[in-house]
């Protein structure tokens, strides 16, 4: 074989490489979420359908609104910031990201879980 056919071959095979790590990187980013879970003091619940700016969730008196959305995230927001488990205030605004354990406490040991699955 010439070179030229060669390099052809090998120009041709590394661009097919290329092609299918391109494919499943991105079939991979597009996971969509189905609800929102949330446990809180041994209870469970399940959201569905959330919309932006419509769904109010109440957990522990404590009003949530979605305020963002995408296809693996959702932006949470309350009036009065929360904490984090040390303690620290964390704000107003929760990103919880899909099948990531997002951890937000109304005192010092009375915290909810929210996960998206």
């Amino acid at each position: 074989m010439n070179k030229g056919k060669v390099t052809l071959i090998i120009v041709a095979g590394v661009l097919a490489l290329i092609a299918i790590f391109l494919f499943f990187n991105l079939q991979s980013r597009k996971k969509v979420f189905n609800d929102l879970k949330i446990s809180y003091q041994g209870q469970n619940s399940e959201y569905t359908d959330l919309e932006v700016d419509t769904t109010i969730l109440n957990v522990s008196n404590v009003s949530f609104q979605v305020v963002s959305k995408s296809n693996n995230t959702i932006v949470l927001a309350t009036a009065d910031p929360l904490l984090d488990e040390n303690g620290k205030e964390i704000g107003t605004e929760y990103k919880v990201e899909l099948e990531k354990y997002t951890t937000i406490c109304f005192a010092d040991s009375d915290c909810a879980y929210l996960t998206l699955e």
